[in-house]
């Protein structure tokens, strides 16, 4: 029971921080509302999850590719991202997005060269599963 004291305390004060932040001044620059410790990075993404995800809204980066075998892969690569804002520059539609380390922020500078999918997650659920990669393979090779 400790331990998960010793867990939670840091995060509530993390979004304590964060809804202060919020609420200090809605024009405030998005720099003012990243936490100590934390990075910002945007990441474009269709119009529809730009309009559906907002300030504080957490969110899963995942991938495809194709493998050498010329299968479509599709992988997680981060979940539980904390979304900062949604913005549209120039008629492209970007999600501000929080990142606690540095390898997050390689993570989705990866994905930004790449087709990613944003997959915006219920209020209240912040589990965290490990990171699965799933191959699509079709009958005779077709695609």
């Amino acid at each position: 029971m400790k331990t998960l004291k010793i867990l939670f305390i840091p995060f509530l004060l993390l979004v304590l921080w964060f809804n202060a932040a919020a609420r200090q001044n809605d024009t405030a620059p998005i720099s003012a509302k990243i936490a100590p410790g934390f990075s910002a990075f945007p990441l474009e993404v269709d119009l529809p999850i730009a309009a559906m995800a907002g300030y504080m809204d957490r969110v899963d980066i995942l991938m495809d590719f194709e493998n050498a075998s010329q299968n479509t892969v599709v992988a997680t690569l981060l979940q539980d991202v904390l979304v900062l804002d949604s913005i549209i520059v120039q008629d492209k539609n970007y999600l501000i997005l929080a990142l606690g380390s540095p390898m997050e922020t390689t993570y989705l500078a990866l994905a930004a060269q790449r087709k990613t999918k944003v997959i915006l997650r219920a209020t209240d659920d912040r589990r965290v599963s490990p990171i699965e990669i799933v191959e699509l393979k079709f009958p005779g090779g077709a695609k």
